[in-house]
């Protein structure tokens, strides 16, 4: 929070070495994140997690950080770094996606359990809505990196039902995996061919 003030205050009043203060002030306080939130700290090596699915400290802990990365892409005046943010907000919202689902089926303690059918089936088609999702918006708001992130989170589910999933699920949710990639493929491709290809612009 401080580093967001004085950010907000070097911009304010054109006093650059405060910007550049808060810049690296921020970039430290993101460092620390990676180092103790996701590496030391990480809930799936046993840390209790209090709240409810979304509404937890998984939700503060993890997208407190993207807060940063969209103050950060906003003011940051060099273009070459953007790509760098966008791609580092995708990866913390993804890893707090699927520890939510986890904890979902294990409140408080991810680490307890063992992983149901069910749960092995919600990353599949939550990652494949999610791709979905994040292509519509992708064409909507002609923002380039959505899709380039939807893709790579589409190619990573069908990597997962084919390789994991096919072997990991029994029954009915190894055919609901199946269908459900069928179905999303097939509608990512209609909406490739219709609001993608056919673009001047792109």
């Amino acid at each position: 929070m401080l580093g967001y003030i004085v950010l907000w205050l070097g911009q304010r009043y054109r006093l650059v070495f405060v910007t550049q203060a808060a810049h690296t002030l921020n970039l430290f306080s993101f460092c620390y994140f990676i180092v103790v939130i996701v590496v030391i700290n990480n809930p799936l090596f046993g840390t209790y997690v209090d709240g409810v699915t979304v509404f937890n400290l998984l939700t503060f802990a993890y997208l407190s950080p993207v807060l940063w990365i969209y103050i950060q892409r906003r003011y940051y005046l060099s273009s070459k770094y953007i790509f760098v943010l966008d791609y580092a907000a995708a990866i913390i919202v993804f890893i707090w996606l699927n520890l939510n689902i986890r904890f979902f089926f294990h409140p408080n303690k991810l680490l307890l359990g063992a992983t149901t059918y069910s749960e092995i089936y919600s990353y599949s088609i939550i990652w494949l809505l999610l791709g979905i999702i994040l292509l519509a918006l992708a064409i909507k708001w002609q923002w380039k990196i959505l899709r380039y992130i939807s893709f790579v989170l589409v190619m990573l589910s069908t990597a997962k039902i084919f390789l994991y999933d096919a072997s990991a699920l029994d029954g009915l949710y190894r055919v609901l995996s199946f269908l459900c990639l069928g179905f999303i493929l097939i509608t990512i491709s209609y909406l490739y061919a219709r609001f993608i290809f056919k673009s001047p612009s792109d």
